[in-house]
């Protein structure tokens, strides 16, 4: 196995909105043009009245990524963000699940933590191999100073065969050693055996991250009162029940959600 480096950067992000209020009754979206200049918490506007009717919702994604779906009617949201950087808030207005107009606003902030990073990645496979990989990484501005106490973050580790394409995500209980988000220098052991993975590969990428749990926790109960066992999935975003795929967040009002799958919600103390 021949093993690359690897260095990714980790950024835990908070919901938010895209356009700022008017004075009027009627909302008005901000059109300036260009980047501006803020410091990380904003209280902005959504309108799905802009270009569409009384079916309309909208779609806000902060670079790139789904972070509020299926908004009717005009409100306002809060956004809020850990980290400096400039980022990107898109507003798309969906009528029957066809996108309509599409408003963009570049946010430049300064004021908030630098944004942590995580370097030097360095994977060791054990030799004689025993399924073991020793993984050494450095750690900048810990993505801890951005967590509250009830929901830290955690490490995940993905190794990428690149010959096949395949990802192995690790578990919790598979590493061993410096798991803690401290920073400075690492040194963590996935027993990649001991999860039940196994693949040959000249070629293989390890990536190191922080992540944190997501808001959204699925139950499937479609096996049963005698089921062994019942899949649960983590999702940051509401769910997709819909068959529009461009239409994310799509809400709970669907059979699945009344019947099979239990919903459940990550709520701070």
């Amino acid at each position: 196995m021949r093993v690359a480096k690897a260095m990714v950067m980790t950024a835990l992000m908070a919901a938010a909105g895209v356009a700022h209020a008017g004075d009027s009754a009627k909302m008005v979206l901000d059109l300036r043009t260009g980047p501006r200049a803020s410091g990380g918490d904003e209280t902005l506007a959504f309108s799905s009245l802009w270009d569409g009717g009384a079916d309309a919702t909208v779609t806000i994604a902060q670079d790139g990524v789904a972070i509020a779906g299926n908004l009717a009617g005009e409100g306002e949201r809060a956004w809020s963000v850990p980290y400096n950087g400039t980022y990107e808030l898109t507003h798309v207005t969906y009528t029957n699940g066809v996108a309509g107009k599409v408003e963009t606003a570049t946010f430049v902030v300064t004021g908030k933590a630098e944004p942590p990073e995580i370097t030097d990645v360095v994977a060791t496979p054990s030799e004689p191999w025993d399924g073991r990989v020793s993984i050494s990484f450095n750690v900048v501005n810990s993505p801890a100073a951005a967590c509250p106490d009830w929901n830290r973050p955690y490490l995940s580790i993905v190794a990428t065969d690149n010959v096949t394409g395949s990802n192995y995500v690790s578990v919790a209980s598979a590493l061993s050693g410096d798991t803690d988000a401290a920073d400075g220098p690492h040194t963590v052991t996935w027993d990649m055996g001991a999860q039940g993975i196994d693949f040959f590969s000249t070629n293989v990428t390890f990536t190191v991250a922080y992540l944190r749990m997501p808001d959204w926790c699925v139950i499937d109960l479609s096996g049963g009162k005698d089921a062994a066992h019942y899949p649960v999935t983590y999702v940051s975003n509401v769910p997709k029940v819909s068959n529009v795929p461009d239409v994310p967040g799509v809400t709970f009002n669907a059979d699945a959600y009344k019947t099979t799958n239990l919903v459940m919600r990550l709520v701070g103390p």
